[in-house]
């Protein structure tokens, strides 16, 4: 059985508060935009995003954010830690899921789409959360 490194458990723990932070900006620039931003019916993301800065920022926070977790997925792998490697894995799928289906909130503007969204941030934070949680009770 593996000892975990202190060390890793620290630079994880940073990592997925600062994964926690920058999905709950998300989220708030998210609700900003579903209330008062008017998206055009046959918007794209990109092209319309040049024309809203609050939407430009949640499109590159969550650019920025896939980014991160990808690196917590292979910091949690390069060290073998198996408890990181699900909380992270769980958190990126969760941020790919809310990627995948924001995109096609943006082309399509369906309930569904900002459902899944939000169900995507909600694994997210659970699965960081947690992860932090665990790697601190376990010290």
């Amino acid at each position: 059985m593996k000892i975990e490194s202190a060390g890793f458990l620290r630079k994880a723990n940073r990592s997925a508060m600062a994964a926690v932070v920058i999905l709950v900006l998300i989220y708030t620039l998210g609700m900003y935009v579903n209330l008062f931003v008017e998206i055009p019916e046959d918007a794209t993301a990109w092209q319309f995003a040049m024309k809203s800065i609050i939407l430009l920022l949640h499109l590159s926070l969550g650019s920025l954010l896939i980014i991160h977790s990808t690196s917590l997925v292979a910091m949690s792998v390069k060290d073998k830690n198996s408890k990181w490697m699900i909380f992270s894995g769980v958190g990126l799928a969760g941020v790919l899921l809310s990627v995948a289906t924001g995109s096609s909130f943006i082309t399509h503007q369906t309930e569904l789409s900002s459902l899944l969204m939000a169900l995507g941030f909600g694994v997210s934070i659970i699965a960081y959360t947690f992860g932090i949680y665990r790697s601190s009770s376990t010290k």
